[in-house]
């Protein structure tokens, strides 16, 4: 079966350094429990211009935050190398980043840095991670989400990974 799925980023503030998607090929006896990653795709961001959404490299905006001109490639905050990409939402309407793939792959994972500028403690979550699927206008499929929560943790399939602060990359 072929999945076709955005990685996306939602968030009230997100920086965004590397998204790396990783696969493996459907499983046999000897690949079952281990993990050889195929990179489906990476950015670093660092080919596109700063002040620019990064549509270029294949990055679709579909949900625009506080609006267009701040979801942006920005070279004043980085993990590595020199540039990031900036989401930012507000209460009740998120930046929402994402890149479309296909792939016949059984095990599908993603890296990333993420870094939040402020813990909001209200009810929205500061910053999530996932695979989504696109099911309609409004509605919309998430796998394998990682939250950054309102309270500062981290947070997957309802476990928290860690705590995080403000102004830090993870």
């Amino acid at each position: 079966m072929r999945r076709i799925l955005g990685l996306g980023i939602l968030m009230a503030t997100l920086l965004l350094i590397i998204a790396t998607v990783l696969t493996t090929s459907a499983p046999n006896e000897a690949s079952i429990n281990s993990f050889a990653p195929n990179v489906l795709f990476a950015d670093d961001f660092e080919g596109y211009e700063v002040g620019t959404f990064p549509f270029s490299g294949g990055w679709e905006l579909w949900f625009n935050g506080v609006g267009d001109e701040y979801q942006m490639i920005v070279d004043n905050i980085s993990a590595s190398p020199t540039k990031s990409l900036q989401l930012w939402g507000l209460s009740g309407w998120a930046a929402f980043a994402a890149k479309r793939f296909t792939t016949d792959a059984f095990k599908i994972g993603f890296q990333v840095n993420v870094r939040v500028d402020e813990i909001t403690g209200g009810v929205q979550d500061n910053a999530r991670v996932s695979f989504t699927k696109w099911t309609s206008l409004s509605t919309s499929r998430e796998y394998a989400p990682v939250v950054f929560d309102n309270n500062g943790a981290i947070v997957t399939d309802g476990k928290i990974l860690r705590s995080y602060v403000a102004d830090e990359w993870y």
